[in-house]
């Protein structure tokens, strides 16, 4: 576990703060050692700071620290955590802003919570995740990106915030362990395949407000799949 209040802060000349981070010495039965990790953090523009790099292959949780040097931590930058699949679990604070494109891509985290404060997701941010099984949105985020979650083979649970009004290009594309989705009334716009592929996906709650479902967005899914489903064969 990152315990932010337990390392020395180093900041270099560029400026990016490096964060060694050390593990309880349980976490590691097997060699009954610390688990180690690193931290770089960048300015985020606005007085904050961004994570733009972790280098370490052995913490199964990372828990995001919410200020560093008394600088608040808002934003997680591109392919921060990208295919370190010994990372299970991730504990994001309510001072997090942004989620950096491809940030969690081909992680092993296997649930997910998405504070309320954060505003923007990258695209891809969560795809191919194989391990994920449930995701929780808290309100906050009105637009979920292309492919954030695409090719989640095992995700199954979702919930969706309220404040949603956009689900865009494949954001769901291949999740094929899925066998409902509640969309939220807030949701305006379906994306193109946004949910194709999602083969055991057969219940969908679509609220009236939708004004645009693009091409293909539930083909290959079971709902697709059952001619019940359609009137007069549309």
């Amino acid at each position: 576990t990152l315990r932010p209040d337990a390392v020395d802060y180093v900041e270099s000349t560029h400026p990016v703060t490096s964060v060694p981070t050390t593990a309880d010495e349980t976490t590691d039965p097997n060699t009954g050692g610390q688990q180690e990790g690193t931290l770089y953090f960048s300015s985020d523009g606005n007085g904050g700071l961004v994570i733009s790099a972790y280098e370490g292959d052995e913490l199964q949780q990372i828990e995001v620290p919410a200020q560093v040097q008394g600088l608040t931590v808002t934003g997680i930058g591109a392919d921060v955590f990208a295919n370190h699949t010994e990372i299970e679990d991730v504990i994001l604070p309510e001072t997090i802003r942004t989620i950096g494109a491809g940030a969690f891509a081909g992680s092993g985290i296997l649930a997910l919570t998405i504070p309320a404060s954060v505003a923007e997701i990258g695209d891809g941010a969560f795809s191919e995740c194989e391990q994920l099984s449930s995701v929780v949105i808290d309100d906050g985020l009105t637009v979920l990106p292309e492919n954030a979650f695409a090719h989640c083979d095992q995700l199954s649970t979702v919930t969706l915030p309220n404040s949603l009004t956009s689900i865009d290009d494949y954001a769901f594309t291949g999740c094929s362990s899925m066998p409902s989705i509640d969309i939220p009334d807030s949701v305006s716009v379906i994306g193109e395949s946004a949910f194709s592929f999602c083969e055991a996906l057969y219940e969908i709650d679509l609220s009236d407000n939708i004004r645009s479902i693009g091409a293909s967005t539930f083909i290959y899914t079971a709902f697709y799949d059952t001619p019940d489903n359609w009137q007069d064969g549309v």
